[in-house]
C-alpha cells in the first residue's frame, strides 16, 4: 500500500459545481467500495469538464489511485478506474509543472494505470517512475511523500541483475520520510513493511504499534490513515 497527500480543498468555482458537490457526496461513503468506485468516476467527470483546474485533476487523480488500489482483486474494473485516474495524471504531469502535489499525483497516477495493466508491472515503467520520484524529492527535500513512495517502490522491486530494488535503501527513505512526517499512518506502515521485508521484527513490531497507537493524517484523509492502522494491526497480528 503506498499512501497518499493531503487535499486541496477546491476553488470556489469548483465547489460551486454541483457534479463536483455530488462527487464529493459519493467520496464521504468511500468506506463502501462501490461508492468510491463511482466517486472515482464522478470525479473523473468533472475533471474531464475543467481540463485546466489543477484541484479537479488531483481529485480525480488521488480518488481512482486508491479506488484502484482496493479493486486490485478485479483487473477489469481495476483497470478502468486506473485508466480514469491516467488522464488526470497525465494533465497534471503536462499543466502544472511547478506544483509538487500535481507532480505527485500525476506519478501516482502514472505508477498505478502501469500496475494495472497487466499481472505483472512492467519494470521498465516502474523504474522511469522511480527516477523521476528521485528528481522530485531533490528538488524538494522537505516534502515527504516522494521519500515514502520512494521506499516502497526500492522496496517491492526486485534487486541486482533484475531491477533497481534495494531494501536497505528503501530503509533509508522510509526513515527520512518519517522524521518529516513522525506520525503519518501510512508513513509508518511501509516503514514497518520494509522492517519486516529485512527481517527486522522488533522495529517492524514497533513500527506497526506506532502506526496503531499513534498514526494520524490530514483530515481529509481520515478514512485512508483508518485503512492503514487497521492494515498495521493485521500484519503485527501475522509477525512471527
Amino acid at each position: 500500500m503506498i499512501a497518499g497527500l493531503a487535499l486541496w480543498a477546491g476553488t470556489s468555482a469548483l465547489e460551486s459545481d454541483a457534479d463536483f458537490r455530488n462527487a464529493q457526496a459519493l467520496y464521504a461513503q468511500r468506506e463502501a467500495l462501490g461508492n468510491h468506485e463511482r466517486a472515482a468516476e464522478a470525479f473523473a467527470a468533472v475533471a474531464n469538464h475543467r481540463t485546466d483546474d489543477m484541484d479537479a485533476q488531483i481529485w480525480c487523480a488521488r480518488t481512482a489511485y486508491y479506488a484502484a488500489h482496493r479493486l486490485r482483486d478485479d483487473k477489469p474494473r481495476m483497470r478502468h478506474i486506473a485508466d480514469l485516474g491516467h488522464t488526470c495524471g497525465e494533465r497534471l504531469l503536462s499543466k502544472f509543472t511547478t506544483s509538487y502535489e500535481a507532480q505527485v499525483w500525476g506519478l501516482l497516477a502514472r505508477f498505478r494505470n502501469a500496475s494495472a495493466s497487466s499481472w505483472l508491472p512492467p519494470l521498465g515503467e516502474i523504474e522511469s517512475l522511480a527516477k523521476q520520484l528521485e528528481a522530485l524529492r531533490a528538488a524538494s527535500p522537505q516534502e515527504y511523500s516522494a521519500y515514502m513512495l520512494l521506499g516502497a517502490l526500492y522496496r517491492e522491486l526486485p534487486g541486482w541483475p533484475l531491477s533497481i530494488g534495494d531494501r536497505h535503501k528503501a530503509l533509508t527513505l522510509l526513515t527520512q520520510g518519517e522524521r518529516l512526517a513522525p506520525n503519518n499512518a501510512e508513513v509508518l506502515l511501509e516503514l514497518a513493511g520494509t522492517y519486516r521485508a529485512l527481517g527486522d521484527t522488533a522495529n517492524a513490531r514497533l513500527a506497526y504499534q506506532r502506526c496503531i497507537d499513534q498514526g494520524t493524517g490530514p483530515e481529509e484523509l481520515a478514512w485512508e490513515s483508518s485503512d492503514a492502522r487497521a492494515w498495521a494491526k493485521k500484519m503485527l497480528a501475522e509477525l512471527k
